[in-house]
């Protein structure tokens, strides 16, 4: 295939896209007047400067606004190239770029971000909204979840719009070129951190694989392709999905289920607490035979655990399983009806629960279109096995299967042995837990339960499956990608690029980008020479030109200096800033308090606590101006004709 392309075709080629080439072209005249102001003596010849924003969420997020609004006040934005962010600093990067000149008001942008990142709590309504909402797409992953629930919470808003719609902010030259970095989650766990294939950038006119010079038009991503080829157009993911699919990644994966399971927990916790579920309780919308008797299933066990007559739900339930393919489920209604008056709550709970066996098994042939019915009959299920105090791991993982089969005959969902998975108990339990608060609201609202059962048992699966970035593969069946080995994959899985490295150097290492100056903004939590050490064997495992590391100038992990400067013959230059230093934190412990204080998982900040962030990751700045422009000046000196 030809470099040139359509947004309907792929691109195979190392070259940038055409995109890049302008907005980059026309930023080289800010650039250029930016480093003469500041005395650099260059031409056409200047560098190309890359800043680096590492993962780090929340913090990272503020901490990477403060950097760039004191390169603005010490006049070395301009000079940048590149904006290149992971994990929590995409989400500055993104909420940026809806300015089309934001590196022209930064200050003003600041004020209004510190006051909409210490605002109070986001609206549960909302969060329900979102994630209700994308629970009925084919894609849904554990990335919907986390958008919805955790990212929309950190950052107080949902961004609808898209990042095809940053082309405006980037192609004028006011503003850095922006490259938002993931990876991709089969193929880090099959070839490992430093296979250069595993890279996925995003920029505003393109998206794809670097390493394996494989891109795709942004606008495109996500549509069906075949062959190289779309075959359906999907709509472009909105900023808010993809702030939740860069910034994914808190701990490890049992730290995260841990944490997802919590969150969720929560959620549903908050929403009986503010009684807000009424909003969810809707009536059964679909009006097939068998939405119809689902509900009136559920709402039989409401009524007989609540001790109220049931003969009217009787009469309409018999009424619904009157056919052919209902016939063995009528008969069971019949007979259980029949006696029903005559049995305790404990007689007639053994007795739904066949019926419900009998009526599942119908369903499952049936097949439900809307994708509830099955949902509430599991959900039924759990809570009837869970209050009569049976083991909840084993009947949690027999629900599973039954749903995940559903799954992969009805979607996309990642077909892997759920055999495999490590964490049942904890799984289980947590949603036994959150069964018992959506059976508490159904109570009180029914309809509640319609409404979020397809979430629960999705969430579920995707959990037990550890699905993210749900994402139609653009390389699907393209002959001439064979050798990228995703070519017979439907799906590729987009994570937080922190999983590999916590700062997206490979993307900026591109020899097309042809970057000779590296500003590396490190807001890792714990080790801050961890991203410039595993880029280094990164570089070294792929051959790419990058300065020794000695790891005797890297060792004092727990008292690092405010600066260090790597660079080597033929080699970029970098200059690696970690976050929390001596410079900015001087006193006794105070590097280890300020880590504490701002540690990775937290969702939110006091107004007095972002002033004091955005403070400290200013002075790495200002109090490394000098050495930027000397190391500018360096570069330019060696670019010179001799």
């Amino acid at each position: 295939m030809s470099e040139s392309r359509t947004d309907e075709t792929i691109r195979l080629s190392q070259e940038l896209s055409a995109g890049e080439k302008e907005a980059t072209g026309t930023r080289k005249g800010k650039v250029l007047k930016c480093l003469q102001s500041q005395g650099v003596a260059c031409d056409e010849t200047m560098p190309n400067i890359a800043v680096l924003g590492s993962g780090g969420g929340l913090r990272a997020m503020i901490a990477l606004l403060g950097t760039l609004v004191e390169m603005k006040k010490q006049r070395l934005l301009d000079a940048a190239m590149y904006l290149c962010g992971v994990s929590g600093s995409t989400w500055c990067m993104s909420t940026l770029y809806h300015e089309k000149d934001w590196a022209e008001k930064i200050e003003d942008l600041e004020r209004r971000l510190r006051d909409q990142l210490s605002e109070t709590s986001c609206d549960i309504i909302e969060e329900f909204n979102l994630v209700i909402q994308a629970a009925e797409d084919e894609l849904f992953s554990l990335t919907d979840v986390w958008d919805a629930f955790f990212v929309y919470s950190v950052l107080k808003l949902h961004d609808w719009t898209k990042l095809s719609e940053q082309t405006d902010a980037s192609k004028k030259g006011t503003n850095p070129y922006p490259i938002y970095a993931a990876i991709e989650y089969s193929k880090l766990s099959k070839e490992g951190k430093t296979n250069p294939g595993t890279w996925f950038e995003f920029t505003p006119h393109e998206s794809g694989f670097p390493g394996l010079g494989a891109f795709v038009s942004t606008k495109a991503l996500g549509s069906k392709f075949q062959g190289g080829t779309s075959t359906e157009q999907r709509e472009e993911r909105h900023i808010g999905y993809l702030q939740g699919l860069w910034g994914s990644a808190p701990g490890s994966m049992k730290e995260n289920i841990r944490f997802l399971i919590d969150l969720i927990k929560e959620k549903f916790k908050r929403l009986r607490r503010e009684r807000r579920y009424a909003h969810f309780a809707a009536a059964i919308h679909c009006s097939s035979d068998h939405c119809r008797r689902t509900g009136l299933f559920l709402e039989l066990y409401m009524q007989g655990s609540a001790g109220k007559d049931c003969e009217e739900v009787f009469r309409k339930l018999k009424e619904v399983l009157q056919g052919e393919k209902s016939k063995i489920s009528f008969l069971k209604c019949s007979e259980v009806h029949v006696a029903w008056s005559s049995k305790t709550w404990e007689e007639r709970k053994a007795a739904f629960a066949e019926l419900i066996m009998v009526f599942k098994t119908e369903l499952q042939a049936i097949h439900c279109c809307c994708g509830h019915c099955l949902g509430i009959i599991l959900f039924l299920e759990l809570h009837m096995q869970g209050s009569a105090g049976k083991e909840c791991e084993a009947v949690f993982r027999k629900l599973m299967e039954i749903q995940r089969e559903e799954d992969i005959r009805n979607s996309y969902l990642r077909s892997c042995d759920m055999a495999l998975f490590p964490y049942w108990k904890i799984v289980a339990e947590g949603f036994w837990e959150i069964a018992k608060f959506i059976w508490e609201c159904e109570r009180e609202a029914a309809g509640f339960a319609w409404s979020v059962a397809k979430l629960l048992w999705k969430m579920a699966v995707c959990l037990c499956t550890w699905t993210w970035g749900s994402t139609h593969n653009f390389l699907y069946q393209s002959g001439v990608a064979q050798a990228t080995c995703l070519t017979n994959k439907e799906l590729i899985y987009l994570i937080d690029a922190g999983l590999a490295i916590n700062s997206a150097y490979p993307l900026v290492l591109r020899s097309a980008r042809n970057v000779k100056l590296i500003l590396s903004f490190d807001f890792s939590s714990g080790d801050p020479f961890e991203t410039i050490r595993s880029t280094s064997e990164y570089c070294q495992a792929n051959q790419i030109p990058f300065p020794l590391v000695d790891p005797q100038v890297i060792k004092d992990k727990d008292k690092p200096s405010g600066c260090y400067i790597f660079k080597g013959k033929d080699t970029p230059t970098v200059m690696h800033f970690p976050l929390f230093n001596t410079e900015n934190c001087p006193e006794a412990n105070e590097i280890q308090l300020f880590r504490s204080k701002f540690a990775t998982i937290n969702m939110s900040y006091a107004k007095k606590d972002i002033e004091e962030l955005l403070t400290k990751a200013k002075k790495n700045v200002s109090n490394n101006q000098e050495k930027i422009l000397k190391e500018i000046n360096e570069i330019v000196s060696s670019l010179a004709p001799k």
